[in-house]
């Protein structure tokens, strides 16, 4: 049977006393509480969507590089650098590709962000393309864009733009024979930033 709190004792006594028979429910209420501090925040200060999100497949890792394209991508389109996401932490083996430093959690990351639709734009080379297609990817046409006197690049249902001679190419890492192309999945939400990006590109001076 549960003693009663007594008027002689201390303060201790009685904050050992409260926690011992009411700990539960305290810790009910600060979670109730908590809960209700949270959705307040959550839907009266929506976190702000992402407005363009690019992926660049097995580059080199160059955190300050990504930064440096979203601040001048940022300034050339009037987009808030911080709602901007170029990311090239994406070392990716695959069949008939494999690299050194890949990671398994990469690969999964990447398509689970791509099944998500959370790309608006990949960075990548069309062997690389072609795979993601025999999982599912779909790339949106170039004819759906203004892409002025860029290259475009097609090969079956790839379509993007041939970077090669892009203001990226002085930021990224590629062999000789190897191509690099930007690719706009079907699933990205942004397409206005997408056009943005390609006005970004043909301004090479």
């Amino acid at each position: 049977m549960r003693s009663k709190m007594r008027d002689d004792m201390s303060l201790k006594e009685k904050i050992e006393y409260i926690f011992t028979y009411y700990k539960w429910y305290i810790l009910g209420v600060c979670a109730a509480v908590g809960l209700v501090i949270f959705l307040i925040i959550h839907f009266a200060f929506p976190q702000e969507k992402e407005a363009f999100s690019c992926a660049m497949i097995n580059q080199r890792i160059d955190y300050d590089r990504d930064a440096e394209l979203e601040k001048d991508f940022a300034d050339a389109s009037g987009l808030d650098a911080a709602l901007i996401d170029i990311d090239s932490d994406y070392n990716i083996s695959y069949p008939g590709h494999e690299i050194e430093d890949a990671n398994a959690g990469v690969f999964d990351k990447f398509f689970i962000k791509y099944s998500n639709g959370e790309f608006d734009a990949i960075i990548t080379t069309p062997d690389f393309a072609k795979y993601c297609q025999t999982v599912g990817a779909v790339y949106t046409s170039m004819d759906e864009y203004d892409t002025g006197d860029l290259t475009v690049y097609s090969e079956g249902d790839i379509s993007g733009i041939d970077i090669s001679d892009t203001k990226l190419m002085d930021k990224l890492d590629t062999l000789d024979d190897e191509k690099l192309i930007l690719v706009f999945p079907v699933e990205g939400k942004n397409h206005d930033s997408c056009q943005k990006f390609l006005n970004y590109l043909l301004k090479n001076d």
